[in-house]
């Protein structure tokens, strides 16, 4: 399961990735399906669906840009994970960074460029917890 996880990982992430994506995807997802078929226990079943629902909905990420010193950071569509509360406006970041200890979710002004619409302007602030 780990090796397929880390494959979908790659396939759908990685800027250096040789070969075709879209088959590799599709390879690891079914190499997924089939470890998922061997476990037993209902809760290692409904975690590990959830870390595929996690990598899936990674939209970008830092991981194959990584400088050291620097934080490890994910933009998350969470409205495609499953059992997590309804999105919040101006969405949701994750970042390893060591001031950050927890989730991100609060928007507030910002001059963003580009943006249009409803959230126009926001973008997510760190609280900090502590």
């Amino acid at each position: 399961m780990t090796a397929a996880m880390i494959a979908l990982f790659r396939a759908l992430h990685d800027p250096a990735f040789d070969g075709d994506r879209v088959k590799a995807t599709q390879v690891a997802m079914r190499d997924m399906d089939a470890g998922l078929v061997t476990v037993h226990a209902i809760d290692d079943d409904r975690i590990l669906r959830l870390f595929r629902a996690v990598i899936e909905s990674i939209l970008r990420t830092n991981a194959f840009a990584y400088r050291a010193g620097e934080a490890l950071a994910f933009k998350i569509e969470s409205a495609k994970i499953p059992e997590l509360p309804a999105p919040c406006r101006g969405g949701k970041y994750l970042s390893t960074a060591r001031a950050w200890k927890g989730s991100i979710c609060g928007p507030v002004r910002s001059p963003v460029a580009g943006c249009a619409g409803p959230t126009a302007g926001t973008i997510s602030a760190p609280r900090y917890w502590g």
